[in-house]
């Protein structure tokens, strides 16, 4: 019979802009478990991780930028015993970067400004995923003519289908 709890090891953060992934590693299958918060005291937030692995990786989502969270690490094995890592006491913390104040958002007050331009997002690593370079557009790879005009109000939408020749959105 198993009467010893998993010995939790090598607890580490990797942030991301407003995602953490918090990797640990215990010494016989465990189900992890995240408790976490913005204060040490109060860890009220509670993410879990996959059960029966040695090796644990779990993301906290949708956090907020130029913040401090603090967690504990909690490993229960298959019989049911449990273990907590706290950094001493102290929790184990990361802080999130600030956001970027332009996340390719376009406000158009009248018209569009982007008119005969082309804009092309380039992924470059930085806090807002991605690099936009423009240029002016002479014509078009598609002739619009004959298609169909959506007038949308602010915040709508409209579901298409393409047709023809193949819509490829990425890559």
């Amino acid at each position: 019979m198993d009467c010893t709890a998993p010995a939790i090891s090598a607890v580490a953060a990797n942030v991301n802009l407003i995602t953490a992934s918090v990797t640990f590693a215990t010494d016989e299958g465990a189900c992890g478990k995240l408790h976490y918060g913005t204060d040490c005291a109060a860890l009220t937030m509670v993410a879990t991780g996959t059960c029966g692995v040695t090796s644990h990786n779990i993301v906290l989502p949708n956090l907020q930028g130029s913040t401090t969270y603090y967690f504990t690490v909690e490993a229960i094995d298959t019989a049911g015993n449990a273990a907590t890592s706290d950094n001493g006491g102290n929790c184990f913390s990361f802080t999130t970067p600030p956001l970027p104040d332009d996340y390719f958002t376009q406000f158009f007050t009248t018209g569009s400004d982007l008119a005969n331009l082309s804009v092309t997002f380039t992924p470059d690593g930085s806090n807002s995923y991605y690099k936009a370079c423009s240029e002016y557009v002479t014509s078009l790879p598609t002739d619009p003519s004959g298609g169909t005009a959506l007038d949308l109000s602010d915040d709508s939408f409209a579901t298409i289908s393409p047709t023809g020749r193949p819509f490829h959105y990425t890559g």
